[in-house]
């Protein structure tokens, strides 16, 4: 009935040929699909397209997980089916990659983010407000053969996305939903330091976001202390040599969040 309604849910939605004791698995695969598809919307601009086909991504991921938590009770009484389902000992295998930056300047179908930072290809920042990471993270499983066990990673990138994608609509409630994405996507990731592939630090870019989504909304206190967690996380990764796994003008915007003056309460009131 799930997957049914998955596929009347987003019309786009090609599940792979399976049999019934690969529901786990094709959920999982078919949601890293969706993620990926919605890394492209997102790219494009089009962001509500993004929107749907990343919440397609987290509802299937949701699935899987509660699938596979079923099947180590041992609800799945199949041989077979258990054995082609295991999860690897070392789910590595999984990586990841960021995307493109969203153009700023070319509208998509009529629509382009309201909320500008920093101009893809150029050097300039516009320091008028806190600069925003825009990439989103694909998943590639090049030499995965079954689904991780807790998909902790995964779920954390697809809702960071999601999130991303509120985020860059620029709407008052938009910049709500995208501030309660981002922390879920943190909470997901137990407040760790989790390194993407030993190359990626969604953490960084959650912060960031986080930071800039909670100055845009004037909840400055709450804009502060994730700058602040932001300063220990870029400290880290400078002290690692890890500054070369961003892009020049991103890490360029990152450590010009650290010193961005926030209002003092008299002042916002």
């Amino acid at each position: 009935q799930l997957i049914s309604h998955s596929l009347k849910f987003h019309p786009s939605y090609r599940f792979h040929i399976i049999n019934i004791m690969d529901v786990a698995n094709a959920c999982y695969w078919n949601a890293v699909e969706l993620n990926n598809e919605g890394v492209t919307n997102l790219e494009a601009g089009r962001f509500e397209e993004a929107r749907s086909t990343f919440q397609s991504s987290l509802m299937l991921m949701k699935f899987a997980l509660k699938q596979e938590g079923q099947r180590a009770l041992g609800s799945v009484e199949s041989t077979q089916g258990a054995q082609s389902q295991q999860a690897p000992e070392d789910s590595s295998a999984t990586s990841y990659e960021w995307s493109s930056n969203p153009s700023e300047d070319t509208p998509v179908n009529g629509k382009e983010s309201p909320i500008v930072s920093c101009t893809p290809g150029s050097t300039e920042l516009d320091l008028s407000g806190p600069f925003i990471y825009r990439r989103a993270l694909r998943i590639y499983y090049p030499t995965l053969t079954s689904i991780p066990s807790e998909l902790i990673e995964e779920s954390a990138v697809v809702l960071y996305n999601y999130a991303l994608a509120h985020h860059l609509e620029g709407t008052p409630s938009s910049q709500d939903k995208a501030r309660s994405y981002y922390e879920l996507a943190l909470t997901i990731l137990g407040g760790q330091r989790v390194q993407l592939s030993g190359n990626h630090l969604i953490e960084t870019a959650i912060l960031n976001n986080m930071g800039q989504v909670c100055h845009e909304l004037c909840d400055f206190c709450a804009s502060q202390h994730c700058f602040g967690r932001l300063h220990n996380v870029l400290s880290t990764i400078a002290n690692s040599c890890m500054e070369s796994y961003f892009d020049a003008n991103d890490w360029q915007g990152l450590l010009t969040n650290l010193m961005l003056p926030q209002p003092s309460l008299a002042a916002a009131a």
